[in-house]
């Protein structure tokens, strides 16, 4: 019987979603979650057993103790602090491989960037590309061909028709359904279910049914 050795990675962040990203590790069976980083000691994280690090500064020293491996638990609405903090964590070393949840449907032609997350029971379709730190959550849809730029984010159940983009740093929340062939701007805002029929400015919160800006 042969055993592979388990790779040694670090969680950034400590809570909530923190827990689902060291589930999908684990579920993975080829890393093992060294700890976490957090600027509270006592999140999430500590109370299911994962070792608390210590806050980011921590980091540096970790990586030249040789885990150059790191998975981002950063969840929540901003995609900017998301992506200035993957940014800070690449720029010591640290690599941030990409995982789907083996619950997850993914397309054989799917392209996934570096840093992605596809939670549990998502499903991406042929043809869609993600960028570098793209999160998709729990059960959401993915239809042909989207593209989702570095640092978007899907909420649980959101659904993408076909042939959506999604910008840089742009939130879809929770629920939301996306027509086909639309263009959701740079750092836009999709408010939980709200159904979105036009384009979205880049910067801009819209919602409803049909969604409008506010």
């Amino acid at each position: 019987m042969v055993f592979m050795k388990l790779l040694s990675v670090v969680i950034i962040g400590g809570g909530g979603h923190a827990k689902m990203v060291a589930n999908l590790v684990c579920a993975h069976k080829q890393y093992q979650v060294s700890g976490y980083t957090d600027p509270d000691p006592h999140s999430c994280l500590k109370y299911i057993g994962v070792p608390y690090l210590g806050n980011d500064e921590i980091l540096t020293t970790i990586y030249e103790k040789g885990i150059s491996k790191a998975f981002m638990g950063l969840g929540g609405i901003s995609n900017i602090i998301r992506t200035k903090t993957y940014q800070k964590i690449k720029e010591i070393g640290y690599s941030f491989p990409e995982l789907a949840h083996p619950s997850s449907v993914v397309a054989s032609d799917v392209q996934l960037g570096a840093g992605t997350l596809v939670m549990a029971a998502a499903v991406i379709n042929s043809g869609t590309k993600l960028g570098e730190n793209v999160l998709v959550n729990t059960g959401a849809i993915i239809e042909h061909d989207c593209i989702l730029e570095e640092g978007a984010q899907i909420g649980p159940g959101a659904i993408l028709c076909g042939n959506v983009t999604i910008k840089r740093e742009a939130f879809v929340g929770t629920g939301a359904c996306i027509i086909q062939g639309l263009t959701i701007g740079e750092g836009a805002t999709i408010g939980a279910g709200s159904v979105v029929i036009n384009d979205v400015k880049p910067a801009t919160v819209v919602v409803g049914n049909p969604a409008k800006p506010i």
